[in-house]
């Protein structure tokens, strides 16, 4: 039986609450009854509402938890400045938000911090579980996800229960991987940067909000967990599988030379493949809504 300590009326201090994640996230926690606070550069900006406040880090009250999510788009062309941002985002805002955490008289109970999948290099068709280990000299998106996880885990030492959401690709027709295809698959076309064999590490919004608020409620969670959908998807199938419904005039994938442009580093993330499995969450008897590939694509489709 894996034990709980939410109370009725928790407090949750969010990072990156704003962002495609955060916002789903924190419209889920106030229906649950949780108070949220927002942090934000600029909170005047935001706009407070039942069970949601928004504060500047440097004056974010005591809370009983905290979510970390906040972190520059990874998305873009690497040039240096560009992947200094991305670095420097993650890094010093973590280094920032311990700081805070340490100010506290009160610690919160736990911490889940987001981390990604991008922290394993390219495995083909080899399953990558929790236990794999991190790849930190993969490449840059390794180096930003190791170095991240670090700063993350330094709230043990102050008694707090750590969480690394390893996030795969998040699908959603709002946003993400698949809302920034949504629009040009209405058109009947699909060209998708991959290739065919690999296996892409997905897993649908509403799974991930899901599994942070079990990670947030069980104390047995703890640690690096792969936040994956449990069967990972070849991308010809991935592409397969909305032929179905979309019913494609064009579909294919787009050769690495074509997007050089982004980067080289950059290129070599996005032609990887990464069978990620949640081993740890299965083991702890999560269930997730969306466990294949097929069946969420029949939650988007229901009259087809």
């Amino acid at each position: 039986m894996v034990s709980s300590f939410k109370s009725d009326l928790m407090k949750v201090l969010i990072t990156g609450a704003s962002g495609f994640v955060g916002t789903a996230l924190t419209q889920k926690l106030i229906q649950k009854g949780y108070e949220v606070i927002g942090v934000s550069r600029n909170p005047m900006k935001q706009q407070d509402r039942q069970g949601l406040r928004w504060v500047t880090l440097g004056n974010a009250p005591e809370t009983d938890a905290v979510i970390h999510l906040a972190g520059e788009n990874v998305l873009g062309i690497w040039i240096e400045s560009k992947k200094r941002r991305v670095y420097q985002s993650r890094i010093e805002g973590t280094r920032r938000l311990m700081e805070t955490i340490h100010s506290w008289a009160r610690k919160p109970t736990v911490l889940i911090g987001a981390s990604a999948v991008g922290i394993y290099e390219d495995h083909g068709s080899e399953i990558i579980e929790e236990n794999h280990g991190s790849d930190s000299e993969g490449g840059f998106l390794a180096q930003v996800c190791h170095d991240w996880e670090s700063e993350n885990r330094k709230a043990e030492k102050q008694g707090v229960r750590v969480v690394l959401t390893r996030i795969g690709l998040v699908m959603d027709p709002s946003d993400g991987m698949l809302g920034k295809q949504w629009r040009t698959m209405k058109c009947r076309v699909c060209l998708l940067p991959a290739k065919p064999a690999d296996y892409l590490p997905w897993i649908s919004l509403e799974d991930l909000v899901r599994l942070i608020i079990y990670s947030l409620e069980n104390n047995q969670v703890q640690g690096a967990i792969n936040a994956t959908a449990p069967h990972p998807i070849q991308a010809q199938e991935w592409m397969d599988e909305l032929d179905r419904y979309f019913k494609f005039w064009i579909k294919g994938f787009l050769p690495e030379f074509f997007l050089k442009p982004l980067g080289k580093e950059f290129c070599q993330v996005l032609y990887s493949s990464k069978r990620v499995v949640p081993r740890k969450l299965l083991d702890l008897g999560f269930e997730f809504s969306h466990s294949t590939w097929q069946k969420y694509l029949a939650s988007l489709f229901p009259d087809s």
